[in-house]
């Protein structure tokens, strides 16, 4: 009974610093960029967490190629952020930042950047409506 009141307290801790993190901009995410610790987080949490649809080079399966110049959801530090923390559950990507929590969502962001441009073999043709930077 008491270990069940503590853990709804840290729930509830943790969903209200989730509420209270400020969004991502692109200066923080970029300065990520330059952090060799901060990448090696966020390529763990890619590989762990993204790998299933977006594939280990980020060549997309079910979801897109993150390794194009071809950007469904905006092309910015700040736009990837977004789509990780929110997610497109319409289109079968949960919101993230509930999960993995505001400091992964940027490191992650920061790794997808190291991606875009890299054009890996087999790389999922661009859909839909895109952005091109």
């Amino acid at each position: 009974e008491e270990t069940a009141r503590i853990d709804k307290e840290r729930e509830a801790a943790r969903l209200k610093a989730l509420a209270d993190a400020k969004p991502a901009s692109d200066t923080e995410v970029e300065a990520m960029i330059k952090d060799p610790a901060m990448l090696d987080e966020g390529k763990t949490t890619f590989t762990t967490i993204c790998v299933a649809c977006h594939g280990a080079e980020g060549q997309g399966i079910a979801g897109p190629n993150l390794t194009d110049a071809y950007w469904i959801h905006g092309h910015t530090p700040t736009d990837i952020a977004k789509a990780v923390a929110a997610g497109f559950p319409e289109l079968g990507m949960p919101p993230w930042e509930p999960v993995i929590g505001p400091q992964k969502v940027r490191s992650v962001a920061a790794y997808v950047m190291t991606l875009k441009n890299t054009n890996v073999a087999g790389g999922k043709a661009p859909q839909g409506e895109l952005v091109k930077e």
